[in-house]
């Protein structure tokens, strides 16, 4: 069996998935400032360009790091968008999102549906649900996630935060 990250990248065709380093995070800058208000409301500050790869490679306390990818994705070798993917987050049997950010510009273009199509492909046959968490005030993000399939998950409030918390069920 492929590994996650090759499926993902083979299930997102005609784009370039690669992993977002001290190097080539600054390459993405792009899609992090056409997203400023949601940088602003979620931070609270403007946004500052090292801000990006922590954003992008959030590892929780006491996470194996090898399970987290900081990803960028490439159209046309335009940076399109970012995505955080934790592997067994937070209980095995889980893929948990932690960010997918699509340029600002390019929203609506169907680009953030087919990053999600490729996260579910890669993800079947390996783990038993996806997890994310949405701040509730951002109701674009919410609707989006819905139209994934992804549904609030009622059992697993975030004690931490206010978001709320999604899930979508594979094999089901």
């Amino acid at each position: 069996m492929m590994d996650f990250l090759s499926s993902f990248e083979q299930s997102l065709g005609g784009y370039t998935v690669e992993k977002l380093t001290e190097r080539n995070y600054r390459d993405y800058y792009s899609v992090f400032e056409s997203n400023a208000d949601y940088w602003e409301a979620i931070k609270g500050r403007p946004l500052a360009s090292q801000d990006c790869l922590e954003a992008v490679c959030y590892c929780p306390d006491n996470f194996d790091k090898s399970k987290v990818y900081c990803l960028g994705i490439r159209k046309h070798d335009i940076p399109v968008a970012v995505v955080s993917l934790l592997e067994d987050y937070p209980d095995r049997g889980t893929s948990f999102i932690g960010l997918l950010l699509v340029d600002g510009g390019m929203q609506r273009e169907g680009i953030g549906t087919e990053i999600v199509t490729a996260i579910i492909n890669a993800s079947d046959g390996r783990f038993d649900s996806i997890r994310l968490s949405v701040e509730p005030s951002n109701t674009g993000a919410l609707r989006f996630w819905q139209e994934q399939g992804f549904t609030v998950d009622e059992v697993e409030y975030y004690k931490e935060t206010e978001n709320l918390p999604m899930r979508f069920m594979l094999g089901a």
